[in-house]
């Protein structure tokens, strides 16, 4: 990708929670965006758990990802192989 996502925190996280920059890590968005859910439902409880189980209050996308230093980010694909879907977790094999 050219750019990362306009006036969304995306950033590179390596196993410790620190972000790091040309080394390949998870995706995260680290500040919330308008397309997120509402967290405060226990509704939500499922996205709760697909999505900021990693990390305490970042959400995790499930994909490897590296940030270069001139800021354009290289996705290799999910670190989980794992799709979840309304916190049902996929492999490649269901697919």
């Amino acid at each position: 990708m050219q750019c990362r996502w306009l006036a969304i925190s995306v950033k590179t996280f390596d196993s410790e929670e620190k972000p790091v920059i040309k080394e390949a890590g998870k995706l995260v968005i680290t500040k919330p965006i308008p397309s997120m859910a509402i967290l405060g439902d226990d509704n939500y409880k499922w996205y709760k758990e697909s999505y900021f189980n990693l990390f305490p209050n970042v959400w995790w996308h499930g994909d490897w990802i590296m940030i270069t230093d001139r800021g354009t980010a290289i996705i290799y694909g999910r670190s989980d192989s794992t799709i979840k879907r309304k916190g049902v977790r996929m492999g490649t094999l269901d697919i």
